[in-house]
């Protein structure tokens, strides 16, 4: 089930990375040559890494901690160790 959910979209994506199709028609290899363009030509591409970079620390360094927490919580509420207000005072 993986293979076809994650490793085959990801070979797709990497052999079309190498070419110069447009989603239709014929298509031709370029090989690395738009890796190159983006990493040396393209201000598009690193205006929206700058754009991402900030998303991604805060989903990881704010949200996912928040996320833990709460789950946490949620699953000593749930087992009956600690009462609401008992939790709440621990704080």
């Amino acid at each position: 089930m993986i293979v076809f959910a994650l490793i085959v979209p990801l070979g797709f994506s990497l052999y079309y990375s190498t070419t110069d199709w447009a989603g239709f028609g014929d298509h031709a290899g370029v090989g690395l040559e738009n890796y190159e363009t983006i990493f040396t030509d393209d201000p598009v591409f690193w205006r929206s890494l700058r754009n991402v970079l900030p998303l991604m620390a805060v989903t990881i360094f704010v949200q996912n901690p928040i996320a833990f927490a709460l789950r946490w919580y949620g699953r000593l509420a749930s087992e009956n160790r600690f009462l609401l207000s008992d939790a709440a005072a621990a704080l």
